[in-house]
């Protein structure tokens, strides 16, 4: 996933990309997998524009499964993690960048392991 990231954020550069589009490119490359939200809020340096609760993974084979997701930025220009509830914690499950010019179907999928 992470070189997908990279590349998009290459592609976005090369096309004039826009000041917060760099920033959220950027903050994307700090964001791992199994990452708490407070590891996620510390290294992208801020709280999320906004968080909710979804159930994710209904269009896939996989059973659907509760997801909290934080939106950085906005829709037009930002960046979407998805946590997954492991134990007593939330834990990064997938992110993406925003608008998602991606054509691929990204439905989430259950933890590995």
């Amino acid at each position: 996933m992470r070189w997908v990231l990279v590349a998009a954020l290459s592609v976005g550069l090369s096309a004039g990309a826009t000041a917060a589009q760099t920033f959220w490119g950027a903050a994307s490359t700090r964001v791992d997998e199994a990452m708490t939200e407070q590891d996620v809020i510390a290294n992208v340096g801020s709280r999320p524009s906004s968080v909710t609760l979804e159930t994710c993974g209904q269009t896939g084979t996989g059973a659907p499964w509760p997801c909290k997701i934080f939106t950085y930025g906005s829709s037009a220009s930002g960046l979407r993690i998805y946590f997954r509830r492991q134990g007593t914690s939330w834990t990064v499950d997938q992110w993406h960048m925003l608008p998602q010019t991606e054509t691929k179907d990204l439905t989430l999928t259950p933890a590995r392991g």
